[in-house]
């Protein structure tokens, strides 16, 4: 047996390539967070960071006077949509908001997560660990995301069903 202490990674992989059925090489140290060895970033969908969902442009729909539109706008099949889109434009602003917060959530748990091992792994065995987090990670955090929308749908329904169809609650 030949013990070569603290092996440079071209070492490992020249031994490996060499002696893969009886390399043995114990790690000094069992565990990592992901943070050490993962970079992962994300890309929310390009209208949670418009003008669309922009304060500025929340406070305009906001402030928009209804009174001011010409009645002879109105048509059973035509309104102004300021005098309803300030909610619709709000609502999709907490929606990008709250997309962002549980990713953010879930990330931040995922990279102080420990990956534990006590030899060095193979290199395509690593690569295809690291692949299964990843996926699991996107995964419960999709799962997380839809639970919060069913709580988010539950409160609605039940809102609607307790107060009656012509009272807007919420």
């Amino acid at each position: 047996i030949v013990t070569i202490k603290h092996p440079s990674l071209v070492t490992y992989e020249q031994l490996y390539n060499d002696h893969s059925a009886t390399l043995q090489c114990p790690c000094s140290q069992i565990s990592i967070s992901y943070e050490k060895f993962l970079n992962i970033t994300y890309i929310l969908h390009q209208v949670c960071t418009s003008d669309f969902v922009s304060p500025k442009w929340l406070t305009y729909l906001s402030s928009f006077d209804p009174t001011l539109v010409p009645s002879w706008t109105e048509t059973p099949f035509s309104r102004d949509f300021r005098t309803i889109g300030a909610s619709y434009f709000q609502f999709l602003a907490t929606f990008c908001s709250l997309s962002q917060i549980n990713i953010n959530n879930a990330l931040n748990v995922f990279i102080n997560t420990k990956f534990i091992n006590d030899h060095v792994l193979p290199p395509s065995l690593f690569a295809q660990q690291t692949q299964a987090m990843i996926e699991s990670f996107i995964d419960s955090t999709k799962n997380n995301f839809a639970r919060t929308l069913d709580w988010i749908h539950i409160t609605f329904t039940t809102s609607y069903f307790l107060i009656g169809r012509n009272i807007n609650f919420l």
